[in-house]
């Protein structure tokens, strides 16, 4: 019998469709899915590792990270050394040094007649009355009228001292021997080519008045007031005399003025009078003595303000133009010393020298 030829049977598709694809398996279409996925993964993880050295991260404030600041397997990168330590990094051997040429700097010079020459520092005479080697130098008159400034009661506020001191112009500092650190300021003074005085205190008229410690009373003894007197002028050196503090009172004292005139001019110094009373014997008592001697004036700032110390600088020039010497004495306020800076210019600029208390009193 023969046997039927076996056929392989083709599934039936309707007319115009393709024949069953891949993707009309879910099964394998999910696989295909899972298999791009985990490629994906990998290959993300690898590319990350390399985008992380290409470029600053952000920091919180929005600030970008350098490379060099950034963790290097997770470990801490450690700051630079200091220039001192000489190290950089990751090697052992110093720094070169490294030498830069040496470049000066431009000076424009000055034309020849702008150059001034320095000022000589002050030289004490070896011989002479202490007025004399404790002088400072000034310049000639010429005919020229002359002032010379004094204020008095310096000493205690040191900042003053040196505002006074950089004052342009010879300028006089009558110092109360009663302040501390009187030497220091005393030689400052001086290196500025101004003079020194003792700015002795005396009794006023007024009882509600304090003149300070050590003054001289006219209740004293006469040896206590030449105790007292060689006391004050024992408290600095380098001075060219003395003028009062207050004294309206011993002043007038003629007893007592006699014994202070005699121990100046045994040493040599000259006396300014304040001229606080009319009725002083100062000035006539140092004359009698042949000391450097003279009188006060103008007192420029009775009212501490600015525009009237001006307006009192305006008298002492009236009174150096007619008379060719003025003194006038002043005190270590602020507004005297801002009426000053601007003051010293504008009188050198119309003519006027100002002159230490030696040259003022050398010229009457």
């Amino acid at each position: 019998m023969a046997q039927k030829k076996s056929v392989k049977k083709t599934p039936k598709t309707n007319k115009g469709e393709q024949p069953a694809s891949f993707w009309d398996s879910p099964t394998k279409v999910i696989g295909l899915c899972a298999a791009f996925l985990i490629l994906s993964l990998t290959s993300g993880m690898l590319i990350g590792s390399f985008l992380d050295d290409e470029g600053p991260e952000e920091s919180d404030n929005g600030v970008a990270i350098q490379p060099a600041e950034m963790p290097q397997n997770n470990v801490a990168v450690q700051p630079y050394p200091t220039y001192e330590e000489g190290l950089i990094p990751d090697l052992k051997e110093p720094l070169p040094e490294i030498k830069l040429p040496k470049v000066e700097p431009e000076v424009a010079a000055l034309p020849p007649e702008e150059v001034k020459p320095a000022k000589p520092p002050v030289m004490s005479k070896q011989d002479g009355p202490a007025w004399e080697r404790f002088a400072a130098p000034t310049e000639s008159l010429e005919g020229r009228p002359a002032i010379a400034i004094v204020i008095d009661d310096v000493g205690i506020n040191k900042s003053r001292v040196a505002d006074l001191a950089n004052l342009p112009g010879a300028i006089t500092l009558a110092f109360l021997p009663y302040a501390t650190g009187l030497q220091e300021s005393v030689d400052l003074t001086r290196s500025k080519g101004h003079e020194a005085m003792v700015h002795m205190p005396m009794e006023p008229t007024r009882e509600s008045a304090n003149p300070g410690p050590d003054a001289l009373l006219t209740s004293l003894s006469l040896e206590e007031i030449a105790e007292r007197t060689r006391k004050n002028l024992s408290q600095f050196d380098g001075y060219v005399g003395l003028n009062n503090h207050m004294g309206s009172k011993f002043t007038a004292y003629r007893e007592g003025m006699q014994v202070v005139m005699d121990i100046a001019a045994e040493k040599g110094l000259l006396f300014l009078d304040s001229r606080t009373t009319a009725q002083s014997t100062g000035y006539e008592l140092a004359k009698e003595r042949g000391m450097l001697t003279g009188n006060r004036d103008v007192f420029i700032d009775n009212k501490a303000e600015e525009a009237a110390i001006l307006v009192q600088l305006g008298k002492v020039e009236e009174m150096a133009r007619k008379n060719g010497t003025a003194i006038a004495i002043g005190h270590p306020y602020k507004q005297t010393i801002a009426a000053l800076q601007k003051w010293v210019p504008e009188a050198q600029r119309k003519g006027f020298v100002l002159v230490p208390i030696t040259a003022a009193l050398k010229s009457n």
